[in-house]
C-alpha cells in the first residue's frame, strides 16, 4: 500500500482522469501540426518569418534572461519559463474561453517561424534542430503538459457553472497544481540547464566554431 501511495504522489491523478489525457493528445497534434504549418508558411512568406524571429528576439533580450555577453542564467531562465506555465494554467480559470489556445497557437507558430527564418538564412534545418531539440525535449513536453492542464481546468469551470456540481473545480484545480510542480517544473529545471550549459556547446561543436 506504502508503494501505491508513493506512486500516487508521484504520478498525480490528473493522469487518470480522462478529460485531462483528451486534451493531452488533442493539444500535442495541434502544438504538431502548427508547428509544422508555420514553417511552411514562413519558407513562403519570409517577411513574415523574419517579423516573429525580430518578435522573439525582443521579447528574449527584454526578458533578462540572455546577459549582455548573450549567455543565458540557467535559473534566471527556469523561473521566466515557471512563470510562463504558471500563467498557461491560470488561463483555464476563465470558463467558456479555453484562452490556453491562444497560447498554444502563439508558442507553437513562433517555433515553426523561427525554424523557417534560420533556413531562410541559410541555416540547415539540421543546425536548427540541433539548437533546439536537446533542451526542447523537456520543454516542449513542459509546455504540452501546461496546455493541456489549463485546457483541463477551463473544462472544469465550465462544468462547474454548468451543472453547479460543487467541489469538481477546485479538485481540477489542486490535480493541475500538482502536475505544475511534480512533473512540469522538473522538466523545465532540466531544459534551462542544458540550454544554459550543454545546447552553446552543441552548436559550435556542429557549426565548426
Amino acid at each position: 500500500m506504502e508503494r501505491s501511495s508513493g506512486a500516487s504522489r508521484f504520478f498525480p491523478a490528473i493522469y487518470r482522469d480522462g478529460v485531462f489525457l483528451h486534451w493531452l493528445r488533442n493539444t500535442a497534434v495541434a502544438y504538431g501540426v502548427l508547428i509544422v504549418v508555420s514553417y511552411v508558411l514562413g519558407l513562403l512568406k519570409g517577411d513574415l518569418a523574419a517579423s516573429v524571429y525580430q518578435w522573439m528576439a525582443e521579447n528574449a533580450a527584454s526578458s533578462g534572461v540572455q546577459d549582455e555577453s548573450g549567455g543565458i542564467s540557467a535559473l534566471t531562465l527556469f523561473l521566466h519559463n515557471f512563470r510562463a506555465m504558471m500563467s498557461i494554467i491560470l488561463y483555464g480559470v476563465i470558463p467558456f474561453l479555453h484562452l490556453p489556445a491562444l497560447l498554444l497557437g502563439i508558442n507553437a507558430m513562433s517555433l515553426g517561424f523561427v525554424g523557417a527564418h534560420c533556413v531562410n538564412n541559410g541555416l540547415s534545418l539540421f543546425v536548427y534542430l540541433v539548437g533546439v531539440l536537446p533542451h526542447g525535449i523537456f520543454e516542449l513536453t513542459a509546455v504540452v503538459l501546461a496546455l493541456s492542464a489549463g485546457f483541463y481546468v477551463c473544462a472544469y469551470a465550465t462544468k462547474r457553472i454548468r451543472t453547479k456540481e460543487k467541489g469538481i473545480f477546485m479538485a481540477a484545480f489542486s490535480r493541475a497544481a500538482q502536475l505544475l510542480f511534480l512533473h512540469i517544473a522538473p522538466l523545465l529545471l532540466i531544459a534551462a540547464l542544458i540550454e544554459a550549459y550543454v545546447t552553446p556547446s552543441i552548436l559550435r561543436a556542429v557549426m565548426g566554431a
